[in-house]
């Protein structure tokens, strides 16, 4: 369960920006440029953030992140409002997907001496690990983002696997997780001959067959968005696992939020 008292050690990070917003864009390799949202002391989400009104600062936080795909610092101030309220669920595909768009961003100012000159991916990091139960021993680093990628064959050959997350017992998109699945779509415009496979997978609580069922859902809730955004339906191979394949051991009925994924790989 988590703990109030480690939470008040997480770092709150304010970001503070000139100019306006502006639209992401990719690059030839498939990278998405994050969106730049000018973040300052007067946004209402970090305000409430700062004064400990959690749920305001998700409310708000919300919609910025909404109107504003692939913005590390919504990510992160989002993550970070779901972790006070105890939500790891909400709080880590956030935090991974910062991982991602905030590689390389250094905020011009945090509110914590110690993450001066941080990452606003290594400050999703180090939140991420704090909220996290721990690993057991020789599993992956909490740290891995949301999106890998793996050499195969020559060095000019790579795939990629996208974790898209979903709430307990649903299979609706989240925010970010509309954002993600735009990005593979203008990615694949690019890549006219590749393929992408699908697999819904869901966590133990439940039965066999509702979790199934859930698993087909939301792969087809992938597919359908994917299809939505432009990526021609023949590309997409799409497959469902229920809780027979989990990305994380879990006890019976115990929920594992990591195991209510759609993984995409292409």
């Amino acid at each position: 369960m988590f703990k109030m008292t480690v939470i008040k050690a997480l770092p709150l990070t304010l970001v503070l920006l000139a100019g306006c917003a502006s639209n992401p864009s990719t690059s030839s390799d498939g990278t998405t440029t994050a969106q730049a949202d000018p973040v300052n002391a007067n946004t209402p989400g970090f305000i409430a953030l700062e004064n400990g009104d959690n749920a305001t600062a998700v409310a708000d936080l919300q919609t910025d992140n909404a109107q504003h795909p692939h913005s590390p610092y919504d990510e992160l101030d989002l993550g970070l409002a779901y972790q006070r309220e105890g939500r790891m669920d909400r709080a880590e595909p956030l935090y991974r997907q910062a991982m991602i768009d905030g590689t390389d961003t250094h905020p011009a100012l945090t509110t914590t001496q110690w993450s001066k000159g941080m990452t606003v991916a290594q400050i999703a990091c180090e939140n991420l690990s704090i909220g996290l139960p721990p690993a057991a021993p020789g599993a992956a680093s909490p740290c891995q983002p949301v999106m890998t990628v793996a050499v195969t064959g020559t060095t000019t050959s790579t795939s990629h696997e996208v974790n898209t997350y979903f709430d307990v017992d649903q299979a609706t998109l989240t925010p970010s997780g509309k954002a993600q699945i735009a990005s593979i779509a203008q990615e694949q415009a690019n890549n006219p001959s590749g393929t992408i496979s699908v697999i819904g997978k869901a966590s133990l609580v439940g039965s066999d067959e509702h979790n199934m069922e859930l698993s087909h859902r939301r792969a087809d809730t992938v597919r359908n968005e994917m299809i939505a955004d432009g990526v021609p339906a023949s590309k997409i191979q799409i497959s469902w696992t229920g809780d027979r394949e989990p990305v994380v051991a879990e006890a019976a009925g115990v929920e594992e939020p990591r195991n209510r994924v759609v993984e995409t790989k292409f």
